[in-house]
């Protein structure tokens, strides 16, 4: 008798999808492996998106993981309610609370996220094309998309030598600001900096292959599948909001036409009203929590030409370079689609309207996050057009692979550029940085607060969770908080004047920082501090005093 493991009969009944699985499994294992790199002299970060970002998820991960109960207020700025989508750092915090190294569970986290969402990825198209070549196809447009920054590509290239350019590229083949270039890699932008949208991806493509099978095979549709779908979209408020937006106006626009175009098609409206009542039911308390406070004048207004009207261009031009000959590729994809997948795409031709007729929040590159939902969709039928060019004569495979390269291509550049041994590592945190972390986690309380300075990388709300009165200004702009008054009072308080001491009271601050980016943004007067508070820690470039 012979027996065969699962694993081997995979591979040798589906080589193509595991060849697709594995590499891009080694691609995000060898990407996340790298992304906090131990050294003697500290930490550093193996991405941009990891030294940026990456500081923001720390700070709420270990926010949530060191508290004894639910933060009440957002950790870098204090008394303001906690207003984020925080349950990609609550897995993480989950992890570190059980044992788990902090930068572990991040990375770790990451990994499992990113895998689960290249297969979740490859299921919708699949089920959406009923290929699995078109799938993989249009998995690879996805994760490897970008404008025609390649064309500065071989100008650098030119100048630079090729080698030379591949191996050291002086930028980012998406994110070129200067032109106009602003359709990053989604790999760079989004998968590796952006803990929400990682969390928000795959559980979003749960929802939107739901949604999908809804609209094609309701008679299918079991009720648990349901009771699940609505559960995740209840729960997408705190996962993700411009996911969230993006299914709801799905939802509506599936419950606007079967209510108003067939209403004889009664066996989708049932399970359709189920996910709308109970994911109602779940998002409302969540939204009013944690989404309502935080949104003020700065969020959704009108703002025609995206952002085509911040550098000035025109939109047409601006979309030409963002996107290429993407939008004519999938329109011609579109003419080998059925009508079921060609009403699919509707709600997503209006979502990609709005989102260069409005913005969704204070900054204005965010809309992105909701057109990589409208990407994503769109790169069925561009992969319909390419694999259906492929198909037919050797001339036509010929174009067929000029267009898939043509889409790729720069964010190939970008997304590779993670895998570069040549790319220097970003210094995040010193060994006395480290150090100081771990004197404050041991000798104060969860629920200090702490005066810092605003580095986006600050050891003590990044590392130990304690909540700072002021942080990165950079992020409180994109929340929609005005720091303005704060970042005044935070400079009187280090200036040891009366009106100072006087804030320090009000606020009930424990603990001021005294270190490099203190002394260079706000120059405090040590004198004071040294004669009228206590300190508690000191080392070569760091000092904390204690209030009371």
């Amino acid at each position: 008798m012979r027996f065969h493991l699962p694993v081997v009969n995979f591979l040798r009944t589906r080589p193509l999808l595991s060849l697709h699985l594995l590499i891009w499994g080694l691609f995000f294992t060898i990407v996340w492996s790298h992304q906090f790199i131990p050294s003697p002299a500290g930490i550093a970060a193996g991405s941009l998106g990891s030294w940026s970002d990456g500081a923001a998820h720390l700070t709420y991960a270990t926010n949530i993981a060191y508290h004894s109960r639910f933060p009440q207020f957002l950790p870098i700025f204090y008394d303001h309610p906690f207003t984020y989508s925080f349950a990609a750092d609550l897995l993480t915090a989950l992890l570190v609370r059980s044992g788990v190294n902090l930068f572990t569970a991040y990375t770790g986290l990451g990994l499992l996220l990113s895998l689960s969402f290249v297969y979740l990825l490859y299921r919708f198209y699949q089920l959406f094309l009923n290929s699995s070549t078109g799938a993989i196809v249009a998995s690879w447009l996805f994760l490897l998309s970008g404008g025609l920054g390649f064309i500065w590509f071989f100008q650098d290239a030119a100048r630079s030598g090729l080698l030379s350019t591949l191996l050291r590229p002086p930028h980012e083949y998406t994110h070129i600001a200067e032109v106009a270039l602003e359709w990053i890699n989604p790999i760079t932008s989004e998968l590796i900096p952006q803990r929400a949208f990682l969390l928000g991806l795959p559980i979003g493509l749960i929802i939107l292959t739901y949604l999908w099978k809804l609209t094609t095979k309701p008679k299918n549709i079991q009720p648990s599948y349901t009771l699940a779908a609505a559960i995740l979209l209840g729960f997408m408020p705190i996962i993700h909001p411009h996911t969230f937006i993006v299914l709801c106006f799905v939802t509506a626009f599936i419950l606007f036409r079967t209510i108003i175009l067939k209403p004889q098609n009664r066996f989708s409206l049932k399970p359709l009203l189920t996910l709308i009542t109970i994911s109602s039911i779940i998002s409302l308390p969540l939204i009013i929590t944690f989404i309502l406070p935080a949104a003020g004048s700065g969020f959704i207004r009108f703002y025609p030409g995206w952002l085509a009207q911040t550098k000035d261009i025109n939109w047409l031009w601006f979309w030409l370079l963002n996107w290429g000959a993407f939008p004519l590729i999938v329109l011609l994809g579109t003419f080998f689609l059925g009508s079921s997948q060609r009403r699919f795409l509707v709600p997503f031709i209006f979502i990609f309207i709005a989102s260069n007729l409005f913005l969704f929040q204070p900054f204005d590159w965010d809309n992105s996050k909701l057109l990589t939902w409208v990407y994503l969709v769109l790169s069925a039928p561009a992969a319909v057009t390419i694999t259906t060019l492929f198909d037919r004569r050797v001339g036509n495979r010929f174009l067929a692979v000029a267009l898939f390269v043509i889409l790729t291509f720069s964010g190939s550049l970008d997304a590779s550029g993670l895998l570069n041994p040549l790319r220097a590592p970003l210094p995040m945190y010193t060994k006395e940085e480290l150090n100081l972390a771990s004197w404050v986690n041991a000798n104060t309380a969860p629920d200090s607060l702490f005066l810092t300075s605003d580095r986006h990388s600050h050891p003590v709300p990044n590392l130990t969770g304690r909540n700072i009165l002021m942080g990165y200004r950079g992020w409180l702009w994109t929340y929609g908080i005005d720091y303005r008054d704060r970042e005044k009072q935070v400079a009187d308080i280090y200036s040891g004047s009366d009106t100072g001491l006087s804030l320090a009271l009000y606020y009930g601050i424990n603990y001021v920082v005294v270190g490099p980016s203190e002394l260079e943004q706000f120059r405090p007067n040590l004198a004071f501090f040294r004669h009228s508070t206590k300190l508690v820690y000191q080392s070569p470039h760091y000092s904390i005093f204690q209030l009371h």
